[in-house]
């Protein structure tokens, strides 16, 4: 997942799990990835340090919830597809998670 997508996730408002939920998170600090663990969620999203949160592709598709409908690869390419249940949208990525989190944002556009 790239810093752009990244950080709309989080001016969305994709709520972060716990920090028990996992040792460590994968994070962006200004394009860079590193591993960090914060206890915090506050810690966890400092736009102000340009940190960025890397979910999981598990947090990403219980974050769907229940219009999360199926994930595939689209044949032999570097491409996968998520489609929505009931909302009926698709999106595409270049990553399971890239897909996933791109359907999310979708989801949870405002109206």
């Amino acid at each position: 997942m790239d810093y752009e997508l990244a950080k709309q996730l989080k001016e969305a408002g994709l709520r972060l799990p716990p920090s028990t939920d996992r040792d460590g998170y994968t994070v962006l600090r200004n394009g860079q990835v590193e591993q960090d663990k914060y206890e915090y969620e506050e810690e966890r999203w400092q736009l102000n340090g340009n940190h960025y949160f890397i979910p999981t592709l598990s947090e990403l598709i219980e974050a769907c919830g229940r219009d999360f409908d199926r994930l595939e690869r689209i044949g032999n390419t570097n491409t996968w597809n998520v489609k929505g249940f009931f909302s009926d949208i698709e999106t595409e990525g270049e990553t399971p998670e890239e897909a996933v989190a791109k359907l999310w944002l979708e989801l949870n556009k405002k109206k």
